[in-house]
């Protein structure tokens, strides 16, 4: 059979229709009717699914691209995630609990659901600090007031919860604590010292659009996590994917982008930092990021058990904001490629369709969102699919600034991955290597995004997406796999 065009799949996108939930006196109810979402599928259509040819600016010419492509679908996507978003109207159910406004739930899937035995209707710090952020920054359909007025308080509630959770873990005896449940009390759960850091940095960035009272709350909230992390940052803690104890490329990386912003964003704001404390942390972090260098990737832990090929240290170089086209990174990132390309069935079709390639967490995994089954092998994630396109339009943007491009020992493997041979040597703005280089690394992010809406299930997102078939499994409507799409869509338009 001939393989699909890039033109033919995006037809069998368009023949989708959108999941929507309804409202039962007041309660969320997850996917019990469907509707029929033409606008989305009009965009879909005007998808302008030709490849970067390498020649001519990167910018204009990209930035026009990425809204045909993907700026008619971001503010669905937006609403399908403000979906699991609590508010005084739209409550969550768990139990006798039920959900504060400000909560925002990991998904709605509960053990009794179809495709899971995991109860993810709870509030991790680390996946609400992500999201709110995008329902920030992302647009949403309907008059140019619409996101100003209601989200006000949407994101005043986000700070009244955070606040409560952390007046809860104190309560406990447990600073740090990664889990909460819908009505904001203390779930039985880890300490992982990443998610109080994206805090910070969620109510840094949502702080201007506060009102006077939740500005006064939300600088209670980052002084308090900025006294935890001072304090925690050199202590082993638990991993983003909550399976090892020690120190990670990722949590170590988001702690640092929380200092650095601290320093210089914390007084303007109204909070007391201790400079002298913050630049010494600062300091420290990058020694100890430095120790997870092995001579040819950085390892996602270090000096502890853990795993090697990782992808959350892509996602901490992303999160964290590190320097994305360091030689160190981009060989890091092609090994984490390498690592996967192959691993995955799906792939292989989905390369003849001019997709993928699909990521998952680490090639070891065997997760598959049923915790009390026989494992079936890991699976890619959407959401680190989505990091990983981020990542590519986050070097182009690197190189594109800096105007000059550096095939080496360390960064050929990486460049070869995205069909980029102009042999080692230095390239600057202006050369055909150089225009080259930036359209393969945008068209290479571009292929990844494809495929997350390519097996997205009428544009909603799961957990994970299946190996072999691509359907999408694991627990359903994973609020952090829309937020990673909406940021790689956020860093593709900044080109």
């Amino acid at each position: 059979m001939k393989p699909s065009t890039r033109t033919e799949v995006a037809e069998r996108v368009v023949a989708r229709t959108v999941t929507a939930g309804t409202r039962v006196a007041g309660t969320r109810v997850a996917g019990t009717r469907v509707a029929d979402h033409r606008p989305t599928l009009l965009a879909i259509r005007r998808w302008g699914l030709q490849r970067h040819s390498g020649a001519g600016a990167l910018r204009g010419r990209v930035a026009a691209l990425a809204g045909r492509r993907y700026g008619r679908v971001t503010p669905y996507l937006t609403i399908l995630m403000l979906r699991n978003f609590a508010t005084e109207t739209w409550r969550f159910r768990s139990g006798e609990r039920v959900s504060m406004p400000g909560c925002i739930i990991a998904s709605p899937s509960r053990p009794d659901d179809p495709f899971t035995d995991q109860d993810y209707l709870h509030c991790w710090v680390r996946d609400a600090a992500l999201c709110v952020v995008e329902a920030a920054r992302a647009p949403l359909p309907g008059p140019p007031d619409l996101d100003r007025l209601p989200c006000v308080d949407l994101f005043d509630q986000y700070v009244r919860f955070a606040a409560a959770t952390q007046r809860s873990a104190r309560e406990a005896g447990l600073l740090g604590h990664a889990c909460f449940r819908v009505d904001g009390t203390v779930r039985p759960w880890s300490v992982q010292a990443d998610g109080p850091a994206l805090r910070v940095m969620a109510v840094l960035d949502l702080f201007s659009r506060l009102s006077p009272s939740g500005q006064a709350l939300a600088r209670q909230v980052v002084a308090e996590d900025a006294g935890y992390l001072l304090g925690a940052y050199r202590q082993p803690t638990t991993d983003l994917w909550e399976e090892n104890h020690g120190f990670h490329f990722f949590t170590r990386a988001v702690q640092q982008r929380c200092f650095k912003r601290l320093l210089f964003e914390g007084g303007a704001i109204g909070v007391e930092v201790d400079a002298p404390a913050l630049a010494a942390a600062i300091a420290d972090l990058e020694r100890q990021l430095a120790e997870h260098w092995d001579g040819d990737h950085y390892r996602a832990a270090a000096g502890c058990l853990g795993r090697d090929v990782d992808i959350s240290t892509i996602m901490g170089a992303v999160y964290g904001r590190r320097p994305a086209a360091d030689p160190r990174l981009l060989s890091t990132a092609a090994v984490v490629w390498d690592s996967f390309r192959h691993l995955y069935p799906i792939n292989e079709a989905d390369a003849a369709r001019g997709l993928g390639p699909s990521l998952g967490r680490y090639p070891e995994d065997v997760y598959d969102g049923n915790g009390g089954q026989r494992p079936t092998g890991g699976h890619p994630w959407p959401l680190c699919t989505a990091v990983f396109a981020e990542y590519y339009y986050r070097v182009a943007r690197q190189l594109d600034r800096d105007g000059i491009l550096v095939v080496n020992a360390l960064t050929e493997r990486f460049f070869e991955q995205i069909g980029c041979t102009p042999g080692r040597g230095r390239y600057v703005a202006g050369t055909p290597e150089f225009a080259e280089a930036l359209g393969r690394l945008v068209d290479a992010g571009d292929r990844m995004l494809d495929a997350v809406l390519f097996h997205s299930d009428h544009l909603e997102m799961s957990e994970q997406h299946h190996r072999d078939c691509g359907y999408q499994m694991s627990v359903r409507n994973l609020t952090w796999s829309y937020a990673a799409f909406l940021r790689a869509v956020r860093a593709r338009s900044s080109l």
